[in-house]
């Protein structure tokens, strides 16, 4: 099976996060990236499981959690697209 890659012709890579009810589900990128999803919301979340996240002049508390972001160029163009002129039809 060929190993699918992406190029991004000079451009900086575009990505969509989806969050359903509060919740990343799928991270799309136009090209290979290493995607983050940093949590600050932390009710209930063991001591133990919890990262300290330097910020500008202090350091929070938060989850840190590696997601596997799918490259998907055209999918990505594509909900880019649509958004885009959702938001331009709305104006």
């Amino acid at each position: 099976m060929k190993k699918r890659t992406c190029t991004h012709r000079g451009r900086a890579p575009q990505v969509v996060v989806v969050v359903e009810g509060g919740v990343v589900t799928d991270i799309l990128c136009s090209r290979r990236i290493e995607a983050v999803v940093i949590d600050y919301d932390t009710d209930g979340v063991d001591d133990a499981d919890l990262s300290d996240i330097p910020q500008v002049t202090t350091t929070a508390k938060g989850i840190i959690a590696r997601f596997p972001a799918v490259c998907a160029p055209r999918r990505v163009r594509e909900l880019l697209e649509t958004t885009t002129n959702n938001l331009d039809a709305r104006r």
